[in-house]
Parts: structure tokens; C-alpha cells; sequence
């Protein structure tokens, strides 16, 4: 099996490259840098390495700017805009020109394509009007046309990925390792997460039993903000005392940025567990165990 992945240096491409390598199949990334075996492209221009895709079986895109990278000023907006669009538009375009077709494609996404609010969302929910519910919306639509190619199309919704030392986790548990653990806003709004394990054992299971469709990759019991910055304290034994952050402290700290760090998602998984897939981490102690202390 021969998978090609696109944005297979970051935090979850590194890790599904190393756990479909584990299960025996061949991978390869695409990079602007040139180097086996990583295939050269450049979305921004269009441009790809057509190889790398006639001699993938699947074709993997992760690709896009870290939503979190850095505070959100008109130019980040379109960075991550852009970084997105251009990646997946470069992958679809190309893949209608060579002559062997990928039969499988997966399509990354997010929860940020839901609507804040209290109630369970489902993959039939229509997509928010914000800033990342729009861009997820045209993020996605970009990937449908490989459908004309009879390739299988999955959308993968990502909730916040969990991962020791990376990511959101990393970034947590820095400041709760000096007992400076604090909820944002009224610490109430929903965080809908998953344990990077389960993560990548939904792209290997999508790709060993060729399930298409949109699913939301997030774990089974959502927690709040402040719940989530207690378990994290809990987990390694450090206090959590201070009050919450104010929304209004955290608009003026980090600008646009702060309606993510505020976004409340309830998203539920049931489709992926009707369609088969077992999360080995249902809930966030359980996960936290196994980041902090493995």
C-alpha cells in the first residue's frame, strides 16, 4: 500500500508517517524541499511532482498554515486561507491529469467548521459563519471534485488533537508544570478533543476497510474548558487555584485569536462508532494518563 501525504511534517502527519510505516505501508510526503523520499511541489503556484501522485494508492492532505501559529492579523487569515485552499486545489487539479488515479483520498478538516453552541453536533450540521466555519466549508469543497475520478473522498473533522510535549497539550501544560493553570472566559464553553492515538488509527482504518463519507474524528465525552485545565493540573500534580482568564483580557492579548480559544464545540462521533471504529480514549483522564506518563 502506497500512501502519499501532504503536510506530513507536522504534529499529526509526523505521527500518522510513522504509524502506517509501523503497519507496513509505504509512505512518502510532499515538501517544497526536494529529498527522498519526499516528493517536491509548490501549492502556492500550483505546481507538483505529477509522480508522486500517479504511484500513490492514497493520497493524504494535511496540508495548511497551524491555526494557532500565531495571532490572527489580516495577513495570517489569508496564510491559513491560502495555505489551505491552494494545497488541496493543487492535489485535485493535478490528480485529474495523471493517468493512474489514487483510489483513496482523505481530506483533513475541523470541528471549527460547526457553529459554537451547547447542542451535539453531527456531520449533517450546517457550517458556521465565522471566520473558520467558512474557511473549513471552502477547505472541504475543494477536495469534492476528485469524485469524478472515482476516487473514494473521506473528510476527516479533527477535534483538538492531544499529544505529549505538542500542540495544544504542550502548550497547556508548560504553564500548569509552575501552577499556573487558568480557564479562559467562564471556563464553561466545550472543548472537543482526541488522543493523537485514536487519531491516527482512524486514517489507517479508513484506509484498510475504504470508508468514504465526512466524520468527525473527536473522542467520546467533549469536557469543558475549566475541566479540561483541571484534569491537565491533575494529571501532573501541580495546583489550580487561579481565577479564570476574562474574555475581555484574552481579546486584547490575542486579538481575532481568542474567538478559537473561546470556541465552544460539542461534536459527536457516533458515526465513526457506527460504521466500526473502537477509540481506545473516551475520556480526558484516561487520555492525560497516557500523554503525561505513558
Amino acid at each position: 500500500m502506497r500512501v502519499l501525504i501532504a503536510g506530513g511534517s507536522g504534529l499529526v502527519g509526523s505521527a500518522l508517517n510513522k504509524h502506517l510505516t509501523n503497519k507496513g505501508m509505504q509512505v512518502k510526503v510532499l515538501s517544497r524541499h526536494a529529498e527522498n523520499p519526499i516528493y517536491q511541489w509548490h501549492p502556492a503556484e500550483g505546481k507538483i511532482n505529477t509522480l508522486a501522485l500517479e504511484e500513490a494508492d492514497i493520497v493524504i492532505n494535511l496540508a495548511g498554515a497551524n491555526i494557532a501559529g500565531a495571532l490572527w492579523t489580516n495577513s495570517y487569515k489569508k496564510l491559513l486561507r491560502d495555505s489551505r485552499i491552494d494545497s488541496t486545489r493543487t492535489l485535485v487539479e493535478n490528480l485529474h491529469s495523471v493517468s493512474k488515479k489514487p483510489r483513496h483520498f482523505i481530506q483533513a478538516s475541523a470541528i471549527g467548521y460547526y457553529p459554537n453552541g451547547n447542542e451535539w453536533m453531527d456531520e449533517e450540521q450546517e457550517s458556521g459563519n465565522d471566520f473558520l466555519g467558512k474557511l473549513t466549508a471552502d477547505w472541504e469543497q475543494e477536495a469534492k471534485p476528485v469524485e469524478d475520478n472515482n476516487t473514494l473522498l473521506s473528510t476527516l473533522r479533527l477535534g483538538i488533537v492531544l499529544q505529549a510535549d505538542e500542540g495544544f497539550l504542550g502548550k497547556t501544560v508548560a504553564p500548569a508544570k509552575f501552577g499556573l493553570s487558568a480557564a479562559f472566559g467562564d471556563g464553561k464553553q466545550h472543548i472537543s478533543w482526541i488522543h493523537i492515538d485514536d487519531l491516527v488509527d482512524i486514517f489507517s482504518w479508513m484506509i484498510e476497510n475504504e470508508v468514504a463519507g465526512v466524520f468527525n474524528a473527536t473522542a467520546d465525552q467533549p469536557v469543558s474548558n475549566k475541566e479540561m485545565t483541571s484534569a491537565i493540573a491533575k494529571a501532573i500534580h501541580r495546583p489550580y487555584f487561579l481565577p479564570n482568564i476574562p474574555r475581555a483580557i484574552l481579546k486584547v492579548i490575542f486579538g481575532d485569536l481568542s474567538a478559537e480559544l473561546l470556541a465552544n464545540h460539542m461534536v459527536s462521533n457516533k458515526k465513526l462508532q457506527t460504521k466500526g471504529f473502537s477509540f481506545r480514549f473516551k475520556d480526558i483522564e484516561t487520555a492525560l494518563n497516557n500523554l503525561l506518563h505513558g
